[in-house]
């Protein structure tokens, strides 16, 4: 049954969304439109709830969000952009369930997890600003299930004013000809959509598991830990492998009911802030972008306050530097014109 505070929001849409069919329009289109200075009232919702509260259900979000169904694509990737800008996991997490276009969990995913509305689930531990460091403990049901039907397998949650998705990949090696053949599974890091580039430096650990033994009562399996780095600004829809392209025994990632259980701890990650300075896009520690198809563009500024306290950027279009030519291409030009005349 939905709180008091929830019934009495949806009671006040309700009377809006009759006055507009009196008016011929449509509520649910109109309440997805930027009403208020230029973003979308569940944005405004969502990133000025209070993330201290117990309380997880938000009345007001929830009560818009009723008013609003259908949810465009537009007012999805809304409220995804709003819990990444609030780093607001816990909340982010509550929405995969109630939204499944949402969710990074596909209709397969959905049919292997059962009628017991089992869901993957991620905590996040961070401080309540969203800044600094971040751990992350992930759990998966009937992961190794999913994992040899569907050989892909993805978790989202927000983090340090970030979106990220850890992702697992099934193989299957064969050594030999009379040697059955081994599953095998390898851990990536994405950065989310909208997300600021940054740096990595994270380790992922996935403890060891009981499973019954033949010898002794039971043995326990061992524990695997990857890494994650680069010393790259990390962009938005890129995979990162771990550090020695790791990968670790399919039944040697599960616990005896086939949960998946990890832990993915992010170091302090470096202020992203670039600053245009003497002709060139430096960052904060005044070196020069890479060049190549993720480099900032040279007619671009791209302005971020800190690394997670402002999520908010600037693209300010630039001036183009004019064109150096030396003194000889000069008098070759020059030369060149004279004789034309």
């Amino acid at each position: 049954m939905p709180p008091p505070d929830e019934k009495r929001y949806s009671s006040v849409l309700s009377t809006c969304a009759q006055e507009c069919e009196l008016g011929g329009l449509d509520f649910s289109t109109v309440l997805q439109e930027m009403l208020i200075e230029g973003k979308r009232p569940i944005y405004l919702a969502i990133v000025t709830r209070d993330k201290a509260s117990e309380n997880t259900r938000d009345s007001l979000v929830f009560a818009l969000l009723d008013a609003c169904r259908p949810l465009s694509s537009a007012t999805i990737n809304t409220i995804r952009l709003a819990c990444m800008v609030a780093s607001d996991n816990v909340f982010l997490q509550e929405l995969f369930k109630d939204i499944p276009p949402l969710s990074p969990l596909s209709a397969k995913d959905v049919l292997l997890l059962g009628p017991n509305n089992l869901r993957d689930h991620v905590d996040v531990h961070q401080k309540l600003d969203g800044t600094g460091p971040f751990v992350a403990y992930i759990r998966m049901p009937r992961f190794r299930l999913r994992l040899r039907i569907l050989d892909t397998l993805a978790v989202e949650f927000a983090a340090s004013h970030r979106i990220w998705m850890l992702k697992f990949r099934r193989i299957v090696k064969t050594a030999a000809a009379n040697v059955p053949p081994v599953e095998m599974v390898s851990p990536y890091l994405e950065l989310g959509k909208y997300s600021l580039p940054t740096a990595v430096n994270a380790s992922l650990s996935i403890p060891g598991s009981s499973h019954p033994g033949e010898n002794r009562g039971r043995y326990l399996t061992p524990s695997h830990t990857f890494s994650f780095g680069c010393t790259h600004k990390l962009s938005p829809g890129r995979l990162l492998l771990t550090d020695d392209d790791g990968t670790c025994l399919l039944h040697e990632s599960v616990d005896s009911s086939g949960t998946f259980h990890a832990r993915l701890e992010s170091r302090y990650q470096e202020a992203y802030v670039t600053l245009w300075r003497g002709g060139e896009i430096v960052d904060s520690a005044g070196r020069t972008p890479a060049r190549g198809p993720n480099a900032i563009p040279d007619n671009k500024k791209i302005v971020a306050q800190s690394d997670a306290a402002s999520i908010s950027s600037s693209i300010v279009p630039l001036q183009p530097r004019p064109r150096k030519i030396s003194a000889a291409l000069f008098r070759r030009r020059a030369c060149k014109k004279k004789f034309s005349l």
